[in-house]
Formats: C-alpha cells, sequence, structure tokens
C-alpha cells in the first residue's frame, strides 16, 4: 500500500481511535500480531494504524478500523453454535498463560547482568507464544461492545423494553460474580495496611510472619500491576510497605476498615440486585443463554487484562535487563520495533540516532496483514493523523450508560488525563479519558464520575465503574476532544448524554 492508497483507506474507513501513553516496543509488538495471520487466521486485522509523538505527556494513538474491532462476532456466532466453545477459547488463553508463566520461571532463575545464550533463547520463547497470545486478545479489543452491539438489541425487543432499561438489566445480570482484578488488588492492600496498623511501627512487618506473608503474596499476585504501555517497574516489599503507610496516614485504621465495608457491600449490592430482577423478568432459555455468554466475555474482558499486563511486564523487564548489557538507557530501547530488539540481542546490532531521533519527533505506523510494518514521519506522519482525527463536534456529547452510581444526573469539574502518573487530579472531578487501564484506578476512585471516548458494558472502566458504584459512560469517541480541563458539565446517566453547563 503506496502513500496515496493509505489516504485512501484512511479517509474512508470508519475507525475506532484510543490514545495512552506507550513506547514503540509495546504497539510493534501488540499490532505486530493483530495483523498477523499466519499465527492464527481466522482472528486477523486487515490494518492497524498508529501515531505516537514523544514529547511530555503526548499520547500515542491506537487507529483501528470498526469492521476489524468487531472481529468479536466471530466468537458469539461460534457460541451459539456449540457454547463449550468459549470455554475452549478461555482455555487456549490459560495455556499460554501458564507457559508464558513458565518462560519468565526460568529466567528469573537465570537472570544475569548481562546478555547469555540462555537468556536469548529464553526470549526466542517469550515472543513466540506472546504473540500467539495477542491474536487472542484482538478478539475482544473491543471491550464487550459485541454484548450493547448484539445481545441489548435482541433482549429489548424480546421484552418490549426501552434501550436504557435494557442496558441495565443486561449489566447487572451479566457482571461477572468474581470481583473484578482491580478491587482484588485494593482489597488486598487495605488487608496489608490494616496488619500494619496492629504494629506500631510499620518497620516492624519483616519480624512479623503475618504482615511479611500478605506482602508476599500480594507480589505474587500484582507483580504487574505498576506495568504500562510504556515500560515496567518492580514492585518491591518497600515499596508497597511506603504506599501503606500513606494509606494509613490518610485513612486511619478506621477509615480503612469502613473502605473495606464499603467495598464488600458495593458487590453484595450488586448481586442482591441481580436477584431481584431474575425474580421480575422471565427469562427464556436464549435469554440465559446471551446472559451467560455476556458474564463469560466481562470476565474475560477482565483476564485479558491481567495476561496482556503481565506479558508486558515480562517482555519490559527482559529488555531493561538487555539495554544495560549493551549500555543503553531503557528509552532508548523503547524507540526499537520488536525485530530491532530481537536483533540487539542476537547480534549487539543498535538503530542509528539519526532514526531515533526521527521517531522522538513523531511518527505515523502502518500495519497491513502478512506485510512489512511502515514509518511515516514528522509533517507527513501528523498528516496522516489529521484524516483520521475527529472533526465535527456536537453541543452534546452521547455514549453508553456503563454504570449509574447513586444519580440520575450528575455536575463537575472536568479533568482530561492521558497520562495518570504524571497529571494532576483532583478529589471530585470528573474524569474524562480515551480509555481507562490499570494505572487509572486510584484516579477513578477520586472521581465524581467517569466519561470514556471507547469501550463498551464489559470494559476496564465499566466494570471497575459498577463495582466502585460510580457514574460511568463509555463509548462516547469524542468527549477527550470536545471537552477541556475546567469545563462543567452535567452526566444524564438515563440518556448517556454529557453537556457543558452554561
Amino acid at each position: 500500500m503506496n502513500k496515496e492508497q493509505l489516504k485512501k483507506v484512511l479517509a474512508q474507513g470508519e475507525f475506532d481511535i484510543q490514545n495512552a501513553i506507550a513506547s514503540v516496543l509495546a504497539l510493534d509488538f501488540c499490532f505486530g500480531s493483530y495483523t498477523n495471520g499466519r499465527v492464527i487466521p481466522k482472528y486477523t486485522y486487515q490494518y492497524v494504524f498508529s501515531y505516537m509523538g514523544l514529547t511530555p505527556l503526548k499520547p500515542f494513538y491506537q487507529i483501528i478500523k470498526k469492521e476489524d474491532v468487531e472481529i468479536s462476532n466471530k466468537i458469539y456466532q461460534a457460541y451459539l453454535k456449540d457454547p463449550k466453545s468459549l470455554d475452549l477459547f478461555y482455555n487456549d488463553q490459560e495455556t499460554l498463560k501458564n507457559r508464558l508463566d513458565g518462560i519468565w520461571g526460568k529466567y528469573e532463575q537465570l537472570k544475569k547482568n548481562k546478555i547469555s545464550p540462555e537468556s536469548r533463547h529464553i526470549f526466542k520463547d517469550l515472543l513466540k507464544y506472546s504473540i500467539i497470545w495477542w491474536k487472542y486478545a484482538c478478539t475482544l479489543e473491543d471491550k464487550g461492545e459485541v454484548v450493547n452491539r448484539i445481545i441489548v438489541p435482541r433482549f429489548q425487543a424480546r421484552h418490549n423494553l426501552p434501550e436504557r432499561e435494557a442496558q441495565r438489566i443486561i449489566n447487572i445480570l451479566a457482571h461477572p460474580k468474581a470481583s473484578a482484578v482491580y478491587n482484588n488488588e485494593r482489597k488486598d492492600f487495605l488487608n496489608i495496611c490494616l496488619e500494619i496498623t496492629k504494629r506500631k511501627k510499620a518497620g516492624d512487618y519483616k519480624s512479623a510472619g503475618g504482615i511479611l506473608k500478605l506482602i508476599k503474596d500480594y507480589q505474587k499476585k500484582y507483580f504487574w500491576f505498576k506495568s504500562t504501555f510504556y515500560g515496567a517497574e518492580i514492585i518491591s516489599e518497600e515499596d508497597i510497605v511506603k504506599k501503606a503507610e500513606g494509606e494509613i496516614k490518610k485513612l486511619g485504621r478506621e477509615g480503612i476498615k469502613e473502605e473495606l465495608r464499603n467495598n464488600k457491600r458495593k458487590i453484595d449490592d450488586i448481586e442482591m440486585e441481580r436477584k431481584k430482577l431474575l425474580k421480575k423478568i422471565s427469562l427464556s432459555a436464549l435469554d440465559k443463554k446471551e446472559i451467560l455468554f455476556s458474564q463469560k466475555i466481562f470476565g474475560l474482558v477482565d483476564f485479558r487484562k491481567t495476561i496482556m499486563m503481565s506479558v508486558l511486564y515480562y517482555f519490559f523487564i527482559m529488555v531493561e535487563d538487555a539495554a544495560k548489557s549493551f549500555k543503553m538507557s531503557y528509552k532508548e530501547a523503547s524507540l526499537y520495533t520488536v525485530k530491532e530488539i530481537s536483533e540487539l540481542i542476537e547480534t549487539g546490532k543498535k538503530v542509528s540516532r539519526e532514526q531515533a531521533t526521527k521517531r522522538k519527533k513523531g511518527v505515523f505506523f502502518v500495519y497491513e496483514k502478512n506485510k512489512p510494518m511502515k514509518m511515516y514521519f514528522g509533517k507527513e506522519a501528523k498528516e496522516l493523523l489529521v484524516i483520521v482525527s475527529p472533526k465535527d463536534f456536537k453541543k452534546e456529547v452521547k455514549g453508553m450508560v456503563a454504570s449509574t452510581g447513586d444519580n440520575l444526573l450528575v455536575r463537575g469539574r472536568v479533568r482530561i488525563i492521558n497520562n495518570p502518573e504524571k497529571e494532576k487530579f483532583l478529589d471530585g472531578e470528573i474524569l474524562i479519558t480515551s480509555m481507562t487501564r490499570v494505572e487509572f484506578v486510584p484516579l477513578m476512585r477520586k472521581a465524581k464520575a467517569i466519561v470514556t471516548n471507547e469501550g463498551g458494558m464489559a470494559c476496564h472502566a465499566a466494570i471497575v465503574a459498577r463495582e466502585m458504584n460510580k457514574p460511568c459512560i463509555t463509548g462516547t469517541k469524542v468527549a477527550t476532544y470536545v471537552f477541556k480541563n475546567g469545563d462543567e458539565v452535567e452526566l444524564d446517566m438515563t440518556k448517556g448524554i454529557i453537556k457543558k453547563i452554561k
């Protein structure tokens, strides 16, 4: 595909666009797999595009054709023919996860401060099985929107319901019975805090078996929790204790106990509402089948995030170690493609300074099915991004109500966040972002409401917001473009409409 053909594809296509903070490595790791039909041919994207400008807080843009994102329809159609197919789909991913965990275990045993033949072999294995797993990840890139796109309208028609009521019912009935991993992390962390409050000094934890066990269990379960699409960070015992000391100072022992009670109560409330709905509504065999599908998809989206962040953690830590071995910084290595990192590890070959500088100034990536990735730089790259950027904005923005919270009308001040670890966010503000991820969870707890450009009923924002009982509207497409920091807005939680207050 030449440049003129590319412009035509960008101009005529309908795209889902997400933005975040990421590295060249991460997007190549992911999108190169999405378009590699040789791995799992039936789940393949024709195109993925991305723009990245590596200035402070400047996000990368993920640009995927809507018809490719809707590949999750294939999972739904397979489920209707054979409900066991979804369990097999889950089991295949679990098998891959166990294999990847095993590869990382070998690397941890081997780990040295230099590249060795053994570590090269381990890195190749990690790449091989990670790329296979990313093919499963691409099928849920719509974050469960298949439920809203197909199942909700069918349920609505069968029961003669308003659209919003059908969405609300499916939201509750299909919400996973197991708490989301992000809320489990918070519970486990608060239990560490609670245990520490029993000691006069937090520093006593090393002599307290109970606290140390809780900390080690936390590290084992959530080692990936501070990973992002840019890099990974190892969570030490000292990090956990320091964070716990801050939380204890902020909340106090009683405050910690109260939050634990409240969090449990919110989960219990979802289950109570589910039981009430099941008594009120007579569900057909097809209703039950589709609700079970929705519930499993919601759970798969949560499971997908856990594997994704684990894989990125393994990959980034290995890359960081390799960079040190070749007297490079991780920041330099983050500009490499997967092929270039592989060549660095195998032969010591580095990307030229000239090429790295061009990438820093802005680059547009083109991934086409089973073809080499292409890059466009500088002014040329920005022109390509402009073609797909939203342009025609209405006075009000509409999305899907993923969680109503306690109020049908919510008013507050907007804060648009791209990088949650660097940008300021105040208690009670309305969080607007392209898509939430694990690093957004602390901000979501502070937020009065959450609004995203992308996502469906099973996306991270939707599931976490429901368990926090926070108002949440997803899938607006343009919220980050329409609103700006400081805008006073009103959220209509019956219609999914966000508008500025004059």
